[in-house]
């Protein structure tokens, strides 16, 4: 389900954006938290948000420079639908991680992501692996860290030419 030209625009979103923020909920915070601290080992200005009043603060304070990643299994997350609004309406770029179906969060989204996913519930408590989201989030921090790379190179060589 990963589309390779979508992936190589992400990845370039994430090179051009000032702040990339993450939205999400319960267990899929976890998924989040890896690839935020990866980011920002490579020197983005990342954060996760899994509060609600925490993270509709922060959607009124991203601007067409950012990106939001909005992860959720369901699509459904009230929260996340809330930031990812508020998010959108002030320009910033969404991609969404969902779920499979049809849902409104994707709906929103500028690039939209659907993972499969094996719903496990217990006493009404998700349950449910993220396993999909790291490996999409994988994916992506992968490619981001070979264009990297590959830009350092380019720039290096025309350093070196110049001299």
């Amino acid at each position: 389900l990963l589309n390779d030209n979508m992936i190589e625009q992400i990845v370039d979103k994430i090179s051009t954006s000032e702040t990339i923020a993450f939205f999400s909920s319960g267990l899929s915070k976890f998924p989040c938290d890896e690839m935020n601290e990866k980011l920002k080992i490579l020197g983005k200005k990342t954060e996760v948000f899994n509060e609600r009043h925490v993270m509709q603060y922060c959607a009124k304070k991203l601007t067409n420079k950012d990106l939001v990643f909005a992860v959720s299994v369901s699509g459904e997350t009230k929260v996340s639908i809330e930031a990812v609004t508020i998010a959108k309406s002030r320009g910033s770029v969404i991609v969404t991680l969902t779920g499979l179906s049809k849902n409104t969060l994707s709906k929103l989204a500028d690039y939209a992501i659907y993972t499969m996913d094996n719903k496990i519930y217990y006493d009404d408590m998700d349950l449910t692996s993220r396993i999909t989201f790291y490996y999409v989030f994988h994916v992506i921090f992968e490619k981001y860290l070979y264009k990297m790379q590959k830009d350092l190179k380019e720039h290096r060589k025309s350093d070196d030419m110049s001299l």
